[in-house]
């Protein structure tokens, strides 16, 4: 089983259909500070934001393919 990790904005109560997942923490929490530049004009990702993201990013184990 592999690690997915998973946040959506209506997770963080954004009204948005933006989900990002990835292979890491990381790679989430880039997703989501580029989309959150992009589609919600936030031009700056705080520390404390980072920290609350980090709190609501969901685990997921998946099948690796076979």
């Amino acid at each position: 089983m592999a690690k997915v990790y998973f946040i959506c904005c209506q997770d963080a109560g954004v009204e948005c259909d933006f989900a990002a997942r990835g292979d890491t923490i990381d790679e989430v929490i880039e997703r989501c500070a580029d989309h959150s530049r992009e589609q919600h004009n936030m031009h700056t990702f705080t520390p404390d934001l980072y920290v609350r993201m980090r709190r609501i990013i969901q685990v997921i184990e998946e099948e690796a393919p076979q």
